[in-house]
């Protein structure tokens, strides 16, 4: 569950510079996936202005605390050492590249995005945290559309990185795996312990299946691939390593009028034993 509220004034002080501020209280259920809860209570100060065309810069600053609490009396010891709160002192720099014809349902163009996060103005973390994205569409034929992703992580830490600052790839990232359903994993207990370096590759090619086209629904064939890896825990039962998995399937996308809705079969092609894989997949709202 989650309460965020957030306020932008597009034109700050009169000036083509975008400026707001988030408040935000999330309670995450981990219990799934690493037998412990998260709370986390701060807020975010961001601001965005345009270099030249096409071109932005983002800067932000946020201040939180996180709670690891409720701990399963089973889970990982590398968890229950985890337990109790830590504040985070954070400020960010974004650069973004972008070319899409629409937002919510491109069909043309690219987006290049690149995001340095340094933890360590104060608090209990202290790492460098960078991101770098890309998202190209083309159109193959009328209504043909093939769209590719790459997406790459990386932490340089000063201190041990916290679980809750750790990289952890969802379903909707890496297709044919559950949320946290690879990287590294205490084997005996099943936790996921989250990773500092991970890179996915996703393609997909959308294509009309009869339905009007004010409709926005359409099929796609996907394929997808990446890894997590590299954890600040290390034991024999830690199971940490680069391999790379895979997974293919099908799906159908809407775009609805509440947002973007898209279901997924998929089947892994490539995992470790102490993977979480799945079949099925439900996605509303998420966007390119």
């Amino acid at each position: 569950s989650s309460i965020d509220l957030s306020y932008t004034e597009p034109y700050f002080l009169g000036r083509d510079l975008a400026a707001g501020i988030d408040l935000f209280n999330t309670r995450k259920n981990n219990k799934i996936y690493s037998g412990y809860k998260h709370n986390i209570i701060g807020f975010k100060l961001r601001s965005g202005y345009e270099i030249v065309d096409d071109l932005r810069h983002f800067s932000n600053y946020t201040l939180k605390r996180d709670k690891i609490h409720d701990i399963d009396p089973a889970s990982s010891t590398f968890i229950k050492s985890q337990e109790g709160k830590s504040v985070t002192s954070m400020i960010g720099q974004g650069f973004q590249y972008d070319k899409l014809n629409d937002r919510i349902n491109p069909t043309d163009g690219y987006r290049i995005r690149l995001d340095l996060d340094y933890y360590g103005l104060g608090g209990n973390t202290n790492h460098l945290t960078t991101e770098f994205k890309v998202s190209n569409f083309s159109r193959v034929y009328e209504g043909i559309i093939l769209a590719n992703f790459l997406e790459l992580g990386y932490i340089l830490p000063v201190k041990d990185v916290k679980i809750n600052n750790r990289f952890f790839l969802s379903g909707d990232t890496l297709r044919g795996f559950k949320n946290s359903g690879i990287g590294p994993r205490d084997v005996p207990t099943s936790d996921a312990l989250g990773g500092e370096q991970y890179f996915v590759l996703r393609n997909e090619l959308h294509f009309p299946i009869g339905l009007p086209d004010e409709l926005g629904v359409k099929g796609l064939f996907f394929g997808d691939a990446g890894t997590l890896y590299n954890t600040s825990e290390t034991s024999s039962n830690i199971k940490d390593d680069f391999s790379i998995r895979a997974s293919a399937g099908f799906g159908i996308s809407w775009i609805s009028p509440f947002g973007p809705v898209k279901i997924y079969l998929s089947k892994a092609i490539l995992s470790e034993s102490y993977d979480k894989n799945e079949i099925f997949r439900f996605s509303f709202g998420t966007t390119y």
